[in-house]
């Protein structure tokens, strides 16, 4: 787990910012959680997914994009989200123990290897069902995001931009970065990469959200409730 900055902007969306390298620095470790929200009081709650954290979580946004999809989650532990109507389904790694890409589609997402989720609500504490093979499938299949870790990409795709330029943004931000520096890199990197790229106001809302780094409401359960329920979760065995 990371702590999270979450900045709301207009439509009902938020853009989510990493406040550490999280790639690197998110840990279960108690002590280092601790020291984390000591030094960001009020952040959000990020927890890893992938294999390393036996992790893998559904992201409805939209219902009528799940039933779309005709993918059975009933299996998946319910997490509550900030979007009304919204909902998370947790998941342990699956079955053929193959890499689950972060993938998208109209309303419907998988936070799988090299991605990650904030947790809005109780997370589960018990054991999780393997994420279902059909779901795995549909995520391959999908566009892999651009994550923060990965090397910079020649272009960015729509429905990926703004996913990009708010991980780049907060990584240069936690370098100490300033508002002119950050915007100068959002608007050079959108006009290069970004297919179409994103209007001036887009790139001024970013850089502006990014560079504040004001602390956001206090989360629920909070990191406490968070790290509690990560410990009492049994790991699955690799078969």
């Amino acid at each position: 787990m990371f702590p999270v900055r979450v900045a709301a902007r207009p439509g009902g969306k938020a853009d989510k910012i990493p406040l550490i390298k999280w790639g690197s620095g998110a840990t279960a470790v108690e002590a280092q959680v601790r020291r984390l929200w000591a030094e960001f009081p009020g952040a959000f709650t990020g927890v890893v997914t992938g294999r390393g954290s036996d992790l893998y979580v559904v992201d409805v946004d939209e219902p009528a994009a799940l039933e779309a999809s005709g993918l059975n989650l009933a299996f998946g532990q319910r997490v509550a989200t900030r979007r009304a109507g919204g909902e998370h389904y947790w998941f342990s790694s699956p079955e053929d123990g193959r890499t689950v890409p972060n993938s998208a589609d109209g309303g419907l997402d998988v936070r799988g290897d090299g991605g990650y989720v904030v947790c809005w609500g109780k997370p589960p504490a018990c054991t999780l069902a393997p994420l279902p093979a059909d779901v795995a499938e549909w995520a391959r299949s999908r566009r892999r995001e651009v994550s923060s870790g990965a090397e910079l990409p020649e272009t960015i795709p729509e429905g990926s931009r703004e996913t990009y330029l708010v991980s780049l943004a907060g990584s240069m931000r936690s370098r100490g970065a300033g508002l002119s520096a950050i915007t100068a890199a959002l608007t050079c990197e959108n006009a290069e990469k970004c297919l179409p790229p994103l209007e001036a106001e887009d790139i001024d809302r970013i850089a502006g959200s990014v560079s504040g780094y004001v602390a956001g409401k206090a989360p629920a359960p909070g990191a406490d409730g968070v790290l509690r329920a990560l410990a009492g979760r049994k790991k699955r065995q690799p078969a």
